[in-house]
């Protein structure tokens, strides 16, 4: 049998790793069902490029920034297969974003929000994965077209591990 291919978004990371806004516990329990389920989990390098932006911030000063970024890019690749920035990714992260536009009827002449623009670089990546589910703490991804991201079985968004029985959001 397939092992279930599963994504993380960023903030499943820094919620994991940095216990931001108390969800650890909460992504510890993830982490746990979706071990429990064999999945293989991935995600973007988008990922370890948020995360550790976020590493600078707080340690740039220290001599040991180098070695501390180190060992969260090594945290994020023990827990997840992680994807690069690529040409399908590029395009496929583009026209989500023209969706989003749209969806949103947004002047698609103006630039859209930053922070969407690298969601839809997660989504893409999960969508070209073709990921059974994706864990994130974006609310914005819950009103995203699913028709437009046929490959991703369901966005579990606020993340949490799914109990028996639960529906997801796109069933």
């Amino acid at each position: 049998m397939k092992s279930p291919r599963i994504y993380f978004d960023t903030s499943v990371f820094i919620g994991l790793i940095d216990n931001v806004q108390g969800r650890q516990p909460t992504a510890q329990g993830i982490v746990r069902y979706e071990s429990e389920q064999g999945s293989q989990v991935h995600t973007s390098i988008m990922t370890v490029n948020e995360f550790i932006t976020r590493t600078f911030d707080v340690y740039h000063a220290d001599p040991q920034c180098a070695d501390i970024v180190k060992t969260v890019v090594r945290s994020i690749r023990d827990i997840a297969i992680i994807h690069a920035f690529n040409d399908d990714v590029a395009t496929e992260a583009a026209r989500l974003l023209s969706v989003w536009g749209r969806h949103r009827k947004l002047n698609p002449q103006i630039p859209r929000d930053k922070k969407f623009r690298w969601d839809a670089i997660h989504l893409a990546t999960a969508n070209i994965l073709g990921c059974e589910r994706v864990y994130a703490w974006d609310d914005n991804w819950n009103d995203f077209p699913k028709d437009e991201i046929p490959r991703i079985g369901e966005i579990i968004s606020p993340a949490e591990a799914p109990q028996d029985g639960q529906v997801g959001l796109f069933d």
